[in-house]
Parts: C-alpha cells; sequence; structure tokens
C-alpha cells in the first residue's frame, strides 16, 4: 500500500501521513520498500501505522505516541494520569456547553410564554374583505 492510498483508506490528509511515516522510519518501526516515486508500506508496516494513528487519535502527541510504540503500551501510572487529565477536561468543557445550552433554552421558553398572552393574529385582509362581504349580503337576504 502506497501512501496515497494509506490516506485515502484511513481519511488522514496525505502530508499528516507523509508525517507520520517519515517519523516511523526515523525512529526505526517501519521499512517500507522504496519504488521511483513512492513509499510502499508492507502489512506489518501498516499495522504499525494504525497503531501509531489510534494513540494520536486518542489525544496523545506524536512523540509521545512514538514512545508509547517503542515501549510497547503499558498502562503505568502517568499514562492513566494523562487520561484523567484528558477526561476531566472534556467533562468541564461538556459542562460549560450544557449551562449555554440550558440558558438559551431558558431564553426561548420564556419568549414562548410571551408569546401565548398575544391574541391571536388578525386574519388576512382578503379573508377580513370576503367576510364583510357575505355578512352583508347575509344581513340583505334576510332583510
Amino acid at each position: 500500500m502506497n501512501l496515497f492510498e494509506l490516506s485515502k483508506t484511513r481519511n488522514v490528509p496525505y502530508s499528516t501521513v507523509r508525517k507520520y511515516v517519515k517519523a516511523l522510519i526515523a525512529h526505526g518501526y517501519i521499512n517500507p520498500e522504496r519504488s521511483s516515486r513512492s513509499v510502499i508500506l508492507r502489512v506489518n508496516d501498516v499495522e504499525v501505522f494504525d497503531r501509531l494513528l489510534s494513540l494520536i487519535r486518542s489525544g496523545y502527541p506524536l512523540q509521545a505516541a512514538l514512545k508509547m510504540l517503542g515501549e510497547g503500551i503499558r498502562n503505568t501510572e502517568s499514562d492513566i494520569a494523562f487520561c484523567l487529565q484528558r477526561l476531566e477536561r472534556r467533562i468541564e468543557e461538556l459542562e460549560k456547553e450544557n449551562y449555554a445550552l440550558r440558558d438559551i433554552v431558558q431564553k426561548y421558553l420564556a419568549e414562548i410564554e410571551k408569546l401565548k398572552g398575544l391574541p391571536p393574529p388578525k386574519k388576512k385582509w382578503r379573508e377580513r374583505i370576503k367576510a364583510w362581504f357575505t355578512r352583508k349580503r347575509e344581513s340583505q337576504e334576510h332583510s
């Protein structure tokens, strides 16, 4: 699989794939074949790339993810602490968003309550004229 195919199948920009592959080569984690115009990754190289990509998508910076690939992924206290901090930040963000959305809902509910006190809308001009003529005709017929 070349870098372009990897980019398309993993839904990652080509420049990012190229950057990650260069980092993996520099650290000695993969050894792809080079053709005249492209780099060809073997199946095990793609698996290593996927592991790196999953670490980065879970919030690890590139250097930390590369280090974890080298050491093998271990759930050490620092890894757990990092995950907890990330989750706490996300919870705080979601709580702020929740409060903002509650405020918006309260404002809309107050506006709805104001609208309930208004009189019903007038009929359209044509409908009022038509009703007037109908009433006039009926009153003339009864007279």
